[in-house]
């Protein structure tokens, strides 16, 4: 059988090597001014309510432009201009969410990321170089809630480019998230792509330029529901589409933990004596509790390690055998970079991967 993984050729992850880079200062929230303070607030709600207000305040204007346009025979027809050259838009730039995305450098690196960076606060641990001339796949391990710390790798909040010079970073995300007016246009200019697999094979294939690193948070949408406080439970020993990309382009693996990630939300499984426990199951609906209910996240310290890549040698007729040597290389290179930084980081919690 081939040997697909083979050493990394750069910096050894030792100790020496490991780069703490906060965002914006670990500043004490109590330090903070009240304008600072509204400022991360304003930014960091941001991220979730506009998935449901501002498509749904877009939508219903553009609905009432069509209605107005339709009175009395179409006698105020210029009232379908808007959404008539919006439809336009949404179908011709469809096609950019599975081809790379349309990222605007200067909206992700705007200064108002270091607000969202600053919230919790959150830090970039370094580990390894990584090579500008290579593709990766970094897997974000635990997805949360909502994985923040994957959207601080595609921005500035932490400044993961000055670390990381010529690594173009993509966050793949859900594709039900690509049709939501308005929030589709967010996504599009931060960089934020489909999930889907020709989306990504497109992106690592060299079709996006060299140095891209696809962000994908492994455990998807059932890591959520194990997404408990003070807990660190993972989805990965059936998740090998990942490994199935990184082999067909050559792709290099880099696992990455969001330490603090399941402490933003306070979540907790639901009481088995409720009605909804009983109806759906306990853990189907686990408690989850932020700031403002679920509005905001906890202000509670994130640490985002990087670890090395694994390299990976360009393989398209890869057979299964490989597929899983290669999925618990990963494995072991994963155990590794949690159990060197958990008790710093991770208040000495056990990793559990099922």
């Amino acid at each position: 059988m081939k040997n697909v993984v083979k050493k990394y050729v750069g910096t050894k992850p030792d100790n020496k090597n490991i780069t703490l880079y906060p965002s914006n200062g670990h500043i004490n929230h109590n330090q903070k001014s009240s304008s600072h303070r509204f400022l991360e607030d304003l930014i960091i709600s941001h991220v979730f309510p506009r998935v449901l207000l501002i498509g749904l305040i877009w939508t219903g204007l553009l609905v009432c432009c069509c209605i107005i346009g339709s009175i009395n025979h179409f006698k105020y027809w210029y009232w379908w201009i808007l959404p008539s050259t919006y439809l336009i838009w949404y179908i011709v730039s469809m096609p950019l969410f599975f081809r790379g995305g349309m990222s605007l450098e200067w909206f992700r690196n705007c200064s108002v990321w270091k607000y969202f960076g600053s919230y919790f606060p959150m830090s970039l641990i370094k580990t390894a170089n990584l090579d500008p001339s290579r593709c990766y796949i970094f897997g974000y391990h635990p997805h949360g809630l909502l994985p923040y710390g994957a959207i601080g790798l595609t921005t500035s909040a932490i400044n993961f480019n000055q670390l990381y010079p010529g690594i173009k970073t993509r966050l793949v995300s859900l594709v039900v998230q690509m049709y939501l007016p308005i929030h589709r246009e967010l996504n599009l200019i931060s960089g934020i792509v489909s999930c889907s697999w020709s989306s990504i094979d497109y992106m690592l294939s060299g079709n996006a330029g060299q140095g891209v690193a696809v962000v994908i948070a492994i455990g998807g949408t059932a890591e959520t529901l194990l997404s408990y406080t003070d807990s660190i439970k993972l989805k990965l020993l059936s998740r090998k589409g990942f490994i199935r990309l990184s082999l067909k382009n050559g792709a290099d693996l880099v696992p990455v933990i969001g330490f603090g990630q399941n402490d933003i939300y306070e979540t907790r499984p639901r009481d088995p004596d409720t009605f909804l426990a009983k109806l759906v199951g306990a853990d189907k609906f686990p408690v989850m509790k932020g700031r403002c209910s679920l509005l905001l996240p906890l202000r509670k310290e994130m640490n985002i390690v990087v670890g090395s890549p694994i390299y990976v040698e360009k393989n398209e007729a890869y057979t299964k055998a490989e597929v899983d040597e290669l999925h618990l290389k990963y494995i072991d290179a994963l155990k590794d970079l949690y159990n060197r930084f958990k008790d710093k980081y991770g208040k000495g919690i056990e990793l559990e991967i099922s």
